[in-house]
């Protein structure tokens, strides 16, 4: 069945693809916040690290923030309406601001 010319699977998986980006970046952060001497025992918090480790530029914080929310609603609930709200998230907003912070990442590791 088609939903806005998107099919339930491709939506559907492409929620689970923002599930697994967002658990492998949080971690990275994560590592490279304790690497420089911070602290970062959540998501929250190694995503507030990168920001002052500038990995999150200042236009992006509430962004970071809607993200750990939608990440949130994915694993606690389902529902029709939500998955089409998520999806429509993910590709408008969330995928610039992961790929954004891939290319600091990259400038900070090179």
């Amino acid at each position: 069945m088609l939903i806005d010319d998107v099919t339930d699977i491709v939506r559907d998986a492409t929620i689970k693809r923002f599930e697994y980006t967002y658990e492998q970046l949080w971690k990275v952060l994560k590592h490279i916040a304790t690497a420089e001497g911070y602290k970062a025992l959540s998501p929250r918090s190694a995503f507030k690290e990168a920001y002052k480790l500038e990995f999150v530029s200042e236009d992006e914080e509430e962004l970071i923030h809607d993200i750990i929310e939608k990440r949130n609603l994915t694993v606690h609930t389902y529902n029709e309406e939500m998955a089409k709200d998520i999806y429509d998230f993910i590709k408008n907003k969330a995928i610039k601001a992961f790929c954004n912070i891939e290319v600091r990442l990259k400038d900070y590791i090179s």
